[in-house]
């Protein structure tokens, strides 16, 4: 089943999937500036355009949760 879900005055679009043992979603922003947060671990991959990306600062010993492909 699909679910599309809109984020940020509609200017970020997401369509998710849930598969047997993975959630996918595929997404696209127009431009602007936007502030994402995850609880799990996720990978990114960027298709077109130009992508700024500011981490947090984690807390000593904590991973980031948060995976950047550009390409």
């Amino acid at each position: 089943m699909l679910s599309v879900n809109s984020y940020f005055d509609d200017n970020v679009k997401s369509i998710a999937f849930q598969g047997k043992t993975l959630s996918t979603t595929v997404g696209v922003m127009d431009i602007g500036e936007f502030t994402f947060g995850t609880s799990q671990y996720e990978v990114m991959t960027i298709i077109d355009g130009e992508l700024e990306v500011k981490l947090p600062s984690p807390k000593a010993g904590t991973p980031l949760p948060t995976v950047i492909s550009l390409k």
